[in-house]
């Protein structure tokens, strides 16, 4: 009987080390720039805060498992979260980073399947295509079974089960 118990090791989003980066003086700048409202909307002074998101968002070192996400998003996003309520500060700002990180990793990937039609001449050039991870097969006859149920709008409710 095995007792042992698997976590899943996710490693958190840090800030680069190096000594030429200092996250706390391009926080300082924003701060500087920034502009709270009273209905709580933050505001800054374009150019400045566009070179200062550049340059923080280039001092933060995503994980591997964080590839595919948005990293100027959750950078700016954690900025604009912490400066409507407080001063910006390099830890802060690293948390809600790493917080953003945790929801958007948490959020469930759909699996989709698209049925279309294409018009190929024969021989057909390859029987599938691998791209970003994505998988397209070229059939040759009817679609497969399990799509054979499915009512075709555009066609007035014809089945979908025709030749391709």
């Amino acid at each position: 009987m095995n007792n042992s118990l698997s976590y899943k090791v996710v490693m958190r989003v840090k800030w680069k080390k190096n000594k030429n980066l200092n996250p706390d003086v391009i926080l300082d700048k924003i701060n500087s720039i920034k502009t709270v409202s009273e209905d709580k909307k933050v505001s800054y002074s374009a150019f400045d805060y566009q070179y200062a998101m550049t340059a923080l968002v280039n001092m933060v070192n995503f994980p591997s498992h964080c590839d595919g996400f948005n990293h100027e998003n959750i950078v700016s996003r954690a900025v604009s979260e912490i400066a409507k309520d407080s001063t910006l500060e390099k830890n802060k700002v690293m948390d809600t980073i790493n917080n953003i990180v945790k929801t958007e990793s948490s959020t469930r990937e759909h699996k989709y399947h698209m049925l279309t039609s294409l018009s190929l001449a024969a021989p057909y050039p390859f029987k599938r295509i691998s791209l970003e991870g994505s998988l397209i097969r070229i059939l040759d006859g009817d679609y497969p079974k399990k799509y054979s149920g499915r009512l075709d709008n555009e066609t007035d409710g014809a089945y979908i089960n025709s030749h391709v």
